[in-house]
C-alpha cells in the first residue's frame, strides 16, 4: 500500500496509522461507489468526503479512491490488497 506522501507502507504500518490517536476518521460520507468483481478479485472505485482529525487538527478532504480486494475462494472473506486515494479535482 502507499502512504499519503507516496511512500510504500506495509500492512503493520497502515494498521498502526489507522488505530493511532493522531489519525481519526470522524466521519466518511460516500458519494459514489462502484464495484467490479472478476473471479476472486474486486475493484471498488468511489468518491467521498472524509472528515478527519490529524495530529489534533480537524480537516475535511474530498477524495476519490480505488480499493482492490481479493479472496481465496467464494466461501472466504474479502481481504484488502491495495488502496489508493487522491484529492478530487472539481
Amino acid at each position: 500500500m502507499w502512504g499519503t506522501s507516496g511512500e510504500a507502507v506495509n500492512k503493520a504500518a497502515y494498521l498502526q496509522r489507522l488505530s493511532s490517536p493522531d489519525f481519526i476518521h470522524n466521519r466518511v460520507t460516500v458519494e459514489k461507489s462502484t464495484a467490479t468483481i472478476a473471479d476472486n478479485t474486486a475493484i471498488v472505485n468511489g468518491e467521498g468526503i472524509f472528515d478527519l482529525t490529524i495530529s489534533g487538527s480537524k480537516t475535511t478532504l474530498h477524495l476519490t479512491y480505488t480499493e482492490v480486494f481479493t479472496r481465496v475462494s467464494a466461501s472466504k472473506p474479502w481481504r484488502l490488497l491495495a488502496i489508493d486515494g487522491k484529492l478530487k479535482e472539481d
